[in-house]
């Protein structure tokens, strides 16, 4: 009975994510990969890269699921007063950080390259509900909220198809008095790739 009604969820979720997004995706966890940037234990700085593998499908196309890698590059980052006004600067509607919180401005490459046939699905890289595919995680392990303002030009926003890259700004909001925050996307799956953003 239970294992039906895991097997229920899990499709429902599916079928919700669907129709919100049209494309469903998974991050690879088969094979892990090891080494600095694959575990939130050991973090790559800023310049570090690192590859996720990521699974799209389309539903309408019989579950078929094309596999893809994602890398990831942190080019830099920006922090306090100087990201404050960068963020002002880029929209005059953008609000002031929460009490005892600054915002993080991190420059990422993001190349996206098909493994498999046809290689044909794309990837958002932002969408209106939960913002950037990034996350901020604390350095004690917990997820920070999303922030959806706007971002300086360029931000890292659009979809990506196999063979293209974009490169842009995503913010985060973070304590102010976390001296080890992180960035992470796919946090949720074994092939997640972590970063540093101090």
């Amino acid at each position: 009975m239970r294992r039906s009604l895991i097997i229920s969820f899990v499709v429902i979720c599916s079928v919700l994510n669907l129709f919100l997004h049209g494309t469903a995706y998974a991050f690879a966890n088969e094979d892990p990969r090891q080494g600095p940037g694959y575990s939130f234990k050991d973090p790559l700085p800023a310049g570090g890269s690192a590859v996720a593998v990521i699974k799209t499908g389309d539903w309408y196309a019989n579950l078929s699921w094309d596999t893809y890698d994602a890398k990831i590059t942190l080019l830099e980052t920006i922090s306090g007063n100087k990201a404050w006004e960068l963020i002002r600067s880029a929209d005059n509607s953008n609000p002031s950080p929460d009490d005892g919180f600054e915002y993080i401005l991190a420059r990422v490459k993001f190349e996206y390259q098909s493994t498999s046939q046809p290689g044909d699905k794309g990837f958002a890289l932002w969408n209106k509900q939960s913002g950037s595919c990034m996350t901020a995680v604390s350095s004690t392990g917990k997820d920070y909220k999303s922030v959806l303002i706007s971002p300086p030009e360029p931000a890292l926003k659009g979809r990506l198809y196999s063979g293209k890259s974009s490169e842009g700004w995503v913010v985060f909001s973070v304590a102010r008095d976390d001296v080890a925050p992180l960035m992470v996307f796919g946090r949720e799956y074994k092939s997640g790739v972590w970063f540093r953003l101090r």
